[in-house]
C-alpha cells in the first residue's frame, strides 16, 4: 500500500496528503512500520515538527509532502511516535484549551459536531485542525450534509463514498472551485450582505431511465439513535438494515428537476419544476 501511495499521491495534485493510522499493531511491529514509512516514502515524508512550532505550514508550503496523523495512545512506540506530525486530541466545546499546540487535530462524529456550538467550533478551527466524519449507525452508508461543519471551519470533513447521493454531489461541486484540487479556501465568517437574484432556465433532457422501487421496513433516525441505550442501539442498527429492493421498475417516468441552494441557513432555498407526464425519453420545461 505505502508503494501505491508514493506513486499515486500527487498524480492530480500536488498539495499535502495526510495519512491517518487506524494502528493496531504490537510495539515490535509499530518499530517496523515506522522503518517502512522512513524506507519507501523517503524524501516525500515531512520531517517531523519542532516541539516549539507556533503556526501551522500552508498547503502551498507542503507541497508534494506526506504527513501521519496519529495520537500518543494509538502510537506509543517512539520510533513511530516520533514520525507523527497532527496529533489527536479531543474538544467538546467551550473555550479553545490554552497552550495547545497548533498540530493538535481533533476528530468528531456527527452527533458529536450537533452537540457543540457552532460559532465556538469555527473560533476553535481558527487555531486548530479539525475532522469529521459520519455517525457508525449509518451501515446502509448514507450521509450526513457537510455544508453545516464547512460553515464552522472544519477542515476534514469525510463522507461515506460507496453510494452517491446529493451530499456526496455538493463535496464534488465544492471542490471543483478549485480544480479538484482537493484543497480550497474556507468560506469566511462575512456580516450580511444584499440578497443576490438569480436566473436558472431548465430545458429538457433525454432517456431518462426507469427509477427502481424501494421499500423501506422499519427504518429510524440518527437521532433517535443517539438517544437510545446500547441494547436500544443494537437492535436499531438491525432496523435500520431492513431494506427491502423490488426487483421491478416502475413503468412510466413522470420527471420534475429540482434546484437547490445550500450554503449558510439564509442561503439554503429549493425550487421544482413542473411534472412532465409519462415522458422519459424527450421531457422539455
Amino acid at each position: 500500500t505505502l508503494h501505491v501511495i508514493r506513486e499515486c499521491a500527487f498524480v492530480v495534485s500536488p498539495y499535502p496528503i495526510i495519512l491517518s493510522l487506524e494502528n493496531h499493531c504490537s510495539a515490535e511491529q509499530q518499530a517496523v512500520l515506522a522503518e517502512q514509512f522512513v524506507r519507501v516514502l523517503g524524501p516525500l515524508l515531512l520531517p517531523p515538527f519542532p516541539p516549539d512550532l507556533a503556526v501551522l505550514p500552508s498547503p502551498d508550503a507542503l507541497r508534494f509532502r506526506i504527513l501521519l496523523k496519529g495520537s500518543d495512545k494509538t502510537c506509543p512506540e517512539p520510533s513511530l511516535n516520533r514520525l507523527l506530525h497532527l496529533r489527536g486530541a479531543k474538544y467538546s466545546g467551550g473555550p479553545i484549551p490554552p497552550h495547545r499546540p497548533p498540530y493538535h487535530m481533533t476528530s468528531l462524529s456527527e452527533i458529536e459536531v450537533a452537540k457543540v456550538n457552532v460559532m465556538e467550533l469555527a473560533g476553535y478551527n481558527d487555531h486548530y485542525l479539525s475532522r469529521t466524519y459520519p455517525a457508525g449507525v449509518r451501515v446502509g452508508s448514507s450521509n450526513y450534509s457537510p455544508v453545516r461543519v464547512w460553515n464552522a471551519g472544519c477542515q476534514m470533513v469525510a463522507l461515506n463514498f460507496q453510494c452517491p447521493g446529493p451530499y456526496t454531489h455538493c463535496n464534488t461541486a465544492r471542490f471543483w472551485e478549485n480544480g479538484n484540487s482537493g484543497y480550497i479556501l474556507r468560506t469566511p465568517f462575512a456580516p450580511p450582505v444584499p440578497p443576490l437574484a438569480f436566473d436558472v432556465t431548465v430545458f429538457s433532457a433525454r432517456q431518462l431511465p426507469k427509477p427502481e422501487i424501494f421499500e423501506t421496513l422499519n427504518t429510524i433516525t440518527i437521532e433517535k439513535v443517539s438517544k437510545m441505550s446500547r441494547i436500544a442501539y443494537n437492535h436499531a442498527n438491525k432496523l435500520v438494515q431492513k431494506h427491502v429492493k423490488c426487483k421491478e421498475t416502475t413503468s412510466v417516468v413522470n420527471p420534475f428537476v429540482t434546484i437547490t441552494t445550500t450554503g449558510f441557513e439564509e442561503d439554503c432555498y429549493q425550487v421544482k419544476t413542473a411534472v412532465v407526464q409519462s415522458n422519459g425519453l424527450t421531457p422539455e420545461w
